[in-house]
């Protein structure tokens, strides 16, 4: 049996422990060198390089891995050279990115100038990192555009954000010397002639219910004028015959909006209202801008009276969250109108969004389930909260109401469902005939081991697969 391992500008290799997964994260290598004589006290040599690549070869079978960064090289004992690499993910961890793609309006819409599909975006990636690593981006890849907020953010990040916003896999293949990204779940397998069945994670899954962020509504609400009762903290309307005035009451208990005007909707109860319009102006990932709510003035007098004394507060809602609970929000405009005998407006109409609120989930998202063993009894929700919902009859607002996040929504639902519900039940295969994998999207994650022996007879060599299923450490494929 041919069993061969070669670290380039190293001793010779006895043995070698490799894991590599399918996510952007750099596989663990460990290797063993022999230094020298047994039983003497050689020096480890001279001065390793910090970059190199690794061959191995077994029965036919030969795999390269290039850029291997080295983490540690030490002097173990038994006259040994104790290497940990990482496998060329490292240099995605090495570069950043400068800009933003694929962005949407509020409606789902893609902006027109920065639209990448997910095989230009993987190259974009790889421009950045000097083309320094190979990734091949296979058909199986989905088709609609996913976001790309990957401004400040390193390649590593931001191949992380791809892979989990498409339900797809990037498996190395060391017959090509080439990350392959493609769906999970997708490619075939090759025939394992010799495989032994290992204990894999057992499918508890019932269904999984994809949600999206909090779904924003909009509505013209009617209001009324309200003050803060300081004895209960109560939001009490004010009277109807309320005048203005330049001096506060002397009564604790009547408050009549000398330091801001409050209003509390009439509905308020299921909601939990926001101090803007679903419509977005501009949406910087870090710092989003929308259009504030404002109250409609179709019915109040075109120039309002003031009341000098009165503070202004600094937005159509303040902190609504922080204001009696969130049932009464600030408007900009301390005091919008009177009437002629010197008396207050207590009505007024407010457009603004809000959330509904959910019992179970704390704020209503759109859900898609998507059924997968009616025998278990577990629930997974996954959140896809780049997903933003919005419903308005607003004439401004996109029609439908959810907009193109709905089909779009349906489209990465039927991606992600892949990693939950494979074509094949997930399982780990033991063979010592190593197998072309090919970089399939079937692939978890694959373990290597080689031993050469010096002291020992014979030579063996291990290949473990986790097929369609995530390794959920760095261990072992057991």
């Amino acid at each position: 049996m041919t069993v061969n391992v070669e670290l380039k500008d190293f001793p010779d290799v006895h043995k070698m422990h490799f894991i590599q997964g399918s996510q952007a994260k750099p596989g663990r290598c460990v290797i063993d060198c022999t230094v020298g004589n047994p039983g003497t006290l050689e020096s480890i040599g001279p001065a390793r390089p910090r970059v190199t690549t690794l061959k191995a070869e077994t029965d036919g079978w030969f795999a390269t891995w290039n850029d291997m960064r080295v983490i540690k090289a030490i002097k173990s004992r038994y006259d040994c050279l104790h290497v940990v690499l990482e496998d060329s993910r490292w240099i995605l961890e090495e570069h950043k990115l400068d800009q933003n793609w694929n962005e949407r309006d509020a409606f789902g819409r893609l902006k027109t100038g920065n639209q990448q599909t997910i095989a230009q975006l993987v190259q974009l990636i790889v421009a950045a990192c000097d083309s320094k690593i190979t990734i091949v981006v296979d058909a199986s890849v989905p088709t609609f555009k996913p976001p790309a907020r990957w401004a400040e953010k390193t390649c590593a990040e931001a191949m992380q954000n791809l892979l989990d916003n498409t339900g797809c896999r990037l498996v190395y293949a060391p017959e090509t010397g080439a990350y392959v990204m493609s769906l999970a779940g997708s490619g075939s397998l090759p025939d394992f002639p010799v495989k032994k069945y290992k204990p894999s994670p057992n499918n508890n899954l019932k269904n999984v219910r994809f949600m999206t962020a909090p779904a924003v509504y909009e509505e013209r609400v009617a209001c009324t004028a309200v003050y803060i009762d300081s004895s209960t903290g109560d939001a009490t309307a004010l009277a109807a015959d309320t005048t203005l005035s330049l001096v506060h009451d002397a009564s604790a208990s009547e408050h009549v909006q000398h330091d801001y005007r409050l209003w509390k909707p009439s509905a308020s109860s299921d909601r939990l209202y926001i101090k803007h319009r679903p419509k977005s102006i501009f949406d910087d990932p870090e710092r989003p801008q929308y259009e504030q709510g404002r109250v409609i003035r179709d019915a109040w007098e075109p120039f309002p009276v003031h009341q000098p004394l009165v503070s202004k507060a600094g937005s159509i809602t303040g902190i609504i969250e922080l204001t009696n609970g969130g049932q009464v929000f600030v408007t900009d405009h301390p005091v919008l109108s009177a009437q002629s005998n010197g008396t207050i407006s207590t009505s007024a109409t407010v457009l603004t969004g809000y959330y509904k609120k959910d019992g179970v989930n704390g704020l209503y998202r759109d859900h898609v389930p998507v059924m997968i063993d009616p025998a278990q009894t577990t629930e997974l929700k996954v959140f896809v909260d780049w997903v933003v919902p919005i419903s308005s009859s607003e004439p401004d607002i996109h029609n439908p109401p959810l907009g193109d996040w709905q089909s779009l929504f349906q489209q990465v639902c039927q991606a992600l469902i892949k990693k939950y519900d494979p074509p094949e039940p997930a399982q780990t295969i033991t063979t010592d005939k190593f197998h072309q994998l090919g970089g399939i999207g079937q692939i978890g994650g694959v373990e290597y081991e080689f031993s050469i022996a010096q002291r020992q007879a014979g030579k063996k060599h291990t290949m473990r697969i986790a097929l369609n299923y995530q390794p959920g450490t760095e261990s072992m494929i057991r």
